[in-house]
C-alpha cells in the first residue's frame, strides 16, 4: 500500500506512476495531507503554504478532483507551476520538489509536488492581491490547510509557527537515534549473559502544548496497554518455546521515571536470568536541561539473555540460542508492526500534542550483540576469509515502503536480515530468505 507520506520521504526515483495509482485508490475524500488538480492555477502556491503551514503533503497535477481520473497535464506545465510558486510564495528561497512522472508515451506527466514541513519556512506566507478602497494592493497572508480547502492562520497559530524551534539540519532528526548498549553486570564490564540488545523507535516533531508539560498518566496508561497486546510481545513470546512462562506487564520502574521521562519495562520470564526484556522510553521537549531535545522520541530496546535462560538449571551448558532466519525476520517485523500500530501511535501523537497521521514510521533498527554476531546468526552461512568481527548492526528502512502494510513490512524485514548478515561477514542470507514461508508474520522457523 502507498501512503502519502511514502511518496514524501522516498527517494525521487521510486515516485512511479504504479504507486500514484495506489495512492489515488486509497486516499479518502477530502484529505488534509493530499490534493488533486486537473491542471494548474495559482491556487496551487495557495495550497502549498496550506500544506507547509500544517502537516505537510502532496499536490498531483494532472488527477481530477471529483472522479480521480490521471488525466496527466503536458511537461510545459512544470515551468508553468514553478513561475506561479515563484511569483506568488513569500519566501523566494523555498518551492516544493516537483518532480515529473510520465503517464504514457502521449508526452502527459503527473506532476507531484512534495512539500516536507520540516524544510518550509514556516510560517509560509502567500501572495495575495486585494483592494482597499480604490486602490489595489499585494498582501501577502499565512493560509492552513482544511479538508478540501484552505483558511487564514488565526493568531494562535502564527505565534506558534514563529515560535517553533526549527532544527539546523532537520531531515537528520529521524535517522538520529542512539545504538544501545550491552548492560553492565554487577563488576561493571558487560553482561556476559547478553545474547543481544535491539533497539528502533519513533522520532515526532511536538506540537505548540507539546512543549514542556508534564507526561501524561493517561496516555501513558494506553500506551502500556497498546505494547502489552503488541505483535513484539507475541512474537518473544514464541521464542522462548516454553510452557507455562510468566510475564510482567509494562509498567514503570527506574529512576528515569520524572515529569518530561518515562521508562515502561516488560518481562518475559521475570526470574534470573530473564529471557527477554523490554523497555520502552519516552522522552519528551522543552523541559529545563533537555533545550537540545526538539522531538518527542520513543524508544524500544529488547534485551535478550535465552541462552542463560535456556541453562538456568541445567548441570551442563547449551551453546548459544542461534535464532534462525524466520525467527530474526519475525522479531523485526514485529518491531515495525509494534511501531506503526494505531494502539501505539495515537498515545504517541497524544504526548506530542500532534495528529496521529504525522507520526512518522521507524527509520532505524540498531542490533549490537554480545558474542560475536555470527554466533547468533543461522547455520548455513558462509564466513567472508578476513572479513574482521562484527558485534552488530545499524540498519535503515526504506522510506518507499509502508511498515504498516503487511507485504511492505516483511520485505523491510527481509532486507533488515540480509544486511544484518552482510555487515557481519557472512554470506548465504539471500538464499535462507528465499526459502522462508510466503506468510509475512512468520512467527517461527518451525512453522516453516
Amino acid at each position: 500500500m502507498t501512503t502519502w507520506q511514502s511518496l514524501l520521504y522516498c527517494a525521487a526515483a521510486d515516485v512511479t506512476l504504479e504507486r500514484i495509482r495506489n495512492l489515488v485508490a486509497v486516499t479518502g475524500t477530502e484529505p488534509l495531507t493530499v490534493d488533486f488538480k486537473e491542471g494548474s492555477t495559482p491556487a496551487v502556491a495557495e495550497c502549498a503554504a496550506a500544506m507547509a503551514n500544517l502537516h505537510g503533503g502532496l499536490i498531483l497535477i494532472g488527477i481530477t478532483d471529483q472522479d480521480r481520473k490521471i488525466v496527466g497535464v503536458p511537461r510545459e506545465v512544470m515551468a508553468y507551476v514553478a513561475d506561479v510558486l515563484a511569483t506568488h510564495l513569500e519566501s523566494p528561497e523555498w518551492q516544493p520538489e516537483m518532480i515529473e512522472v510520465p503517464l504514457d508515451d502521449s508526452g502527459r506527466y503527473v506532476l507531484v509536488l512534495r512539500i516536507n514541513p520540516d524544510t518550509a519556512p514556516r510560517p509560509v506566507f502567500v501572495q495575495l492581491a486585494a483592494r482597499f478602497s480604490k486602490e489595489k494592493r499585494t498582501i501577502f497572508w499565512a493560509p492552513i490547510r482544511m479538508p478540501g480547502s484552505t483558511r487564514p492562520a488565526t493568531a494562535d497559530e502564527l505565534r506558534a509557527l514563529f515560535a517553533e524551534q526549527r532544527p539546523v539540519q532537520p531531515t537528520e532528526a529521524l535517522w538520529n537515534l542512539e545504538a544501545p548498549r550491552i548492560p553492565h553486570a554487577g563488576d561493571g564490564a558487560d553482561d556476559s549473559t547478553v545474547d543481544f540488545a535491539l533497539r528502533s523507535g519513533l522520532i515526532v516533531p511536538a506540537g505548540p502544548a507539546g512543549w514542556g508539560r508534564p507526561i501524561s498518566e493517561r496516555a501513558l496508561g494506553e500506551l502500556a496497554g497498546a505494547l502489552n497486546r503488541s505483535a513484539l510481545t507475541e512474537v518473544l513470546f514464541s521464542l522462548t518455546r516454553f510452557a507455562g512462562t510468566g510475564i510482567e506487564t509494562f509498567h514503570p520502574e527506574g529512576s528515569a521515571n520524572r515529569s518530561n521521562t518515562a521508562n515502561l519495562v516488560w518481562r518475559l520470564e521475570p526470574h534470573e536470568p530473564v529471557a527477554f526484556e523490554i523497555t520502552a522510553r519516552v522522552a519528551v521537549p522543552g523541559h529545563y536541561g533537555h533545550s537540545h531535545v526538539q522531538a518527542l522520541q520513543l524508544t524500544l530496546t529488547i534485551v535478550s539473555r535465552l541462552t542463560a535462560r535456556l541453562n538456568a538449571g541445567r548441570a551442563g551448558t547449551v551453546p548459544r540460542r542461534r535464532l534462525e532466519a524466520a525467527e530474526w525476520a519475525a522479531l523485526f517485523d514485529a518491531v515495525a508492526a509494534t511501531l506503526t500500530s494505531p494502539g501505539v501511535v495515537g498515545p504517541v501523537a497524544d504526548l506530542a500534542d500532534t495528529d496521529p497521521i504525522t507520526v512518522r514510521q521507524p527509520r532505524v533498527l540498531h542490533v549490537v550483540s554480545g558474542p560475536p554476531l555470527p554466533d547468533l546468526l543461522p547455520t548455513g552461512l558462509f564466513a567472508i576469509r578476513d572479513g574482521g568481527v562484527s558485534h552488530g548492526a545499524h540498519m535503515l528502512a526504506d522510506p518507499a515502503l509502508d511498515l504498516s502494510d503487511l507485504a511492505e513490512r516483511a520485505e523491510q524485514a527481509d532486507r533488515w536480515l540480509i544486511q544484518m548478515a552482510a555487515d557481519a561477514g557472512l554470506l548465504g542470507m539471500e538464499h535462507l530468505v528465499s526459502k522462508m514461508c510466503g506468510d509475512a508474520a512468520r512467527l517461527s522457523a518451525v512453522a516453516c
